[in-house]
């Protein structure tokens, strides 16, 4: 089926759109996600959910089919489909309705995304990362915003972002690729201060 592009998509854009619909489906997708073509890898990362906050029982559904694919390919094709989840994870930039993401949050393709920073980001380029971030951080009270909702939905989606990095850094993270939680925080981002400012 992952060879007929047009029967593949409209598969997935059934039954792919909300996973823990279908959780029997997730092994199964798995080992078919083991020998498609690329174009197969597109459409499944293009038609997987990303919502902000996060549907956690989505995100676990997806884990489930991608440990089943990461069990059974080689590195190269691991980073493939890592690097294709990525860049949806990073344009997406955890997009919320009506634009308000009123608290840090994680994403369905968090298994990915960690897999792409664990198999393609030296520590070096992870710990800048990290870093960027916390500069940002540090710079959004001297930006201007139009409304404070603007800057609580800015700086979450900052610590948001830097979830996948932290979670990546830390030891025991080599057969549990998801965080339980969006509990990292950012250097400066846990002061008295700023627990006030944003509570």
């Amino acid at each position: 089926m992952a060879k007929d592009e047009p029967v593949w998509l409209a598969f997935l854009s059934i039954y792919n759109t909300h996973p823990s619909f279908y959780p029997a489906l997730q092994r199964a997708l798995g080992r078919a996600l083991i020998a498609a073509p690329e174009t197969a890898l597109d459409a499944y990362i293009e038609t997987a959910p990303l919502s902000a906050p996060c549907d956690l029982k989505d995100r676990q559904q997806v884990a489930y089919c991608l440990e089943v694919f990461r069990a059974g390919t080689d590195v190269a094709r691991r980073r493939l489909m890592w690097t294709k989840a990525f860049q949806r994870w990073r344009e997406w930039d955890f997009e919320a309705p009506r634009g308000y993401l009123a608290k840090p949050t994680l994403s369905e393709l968090d298994f990915a995304v960690l897999g792409y920073v664990k198999e393609s980001v030296d520590r070096k380029d992870c710990t800048a990362e990290q870093e960027s971030i916390e500069t940002k951080l540090t710079f959004l009270e001297c930006t201007w915003f139009p409304t404070i909702t603007d800057l609580t939905t800015a700086r979450n989606r900052l610590i948001s972002r830097f979830q996948p990095y932290a979670h990546a850094m830390r030891g025991n993270t080599e057969e549990n690729w998801l965080a339980e939680s969006p509990n990292y925080q950012p250097s400066g981002s846990d002061t008295l201060y700023v627990s006030l400012r944003f509570s």
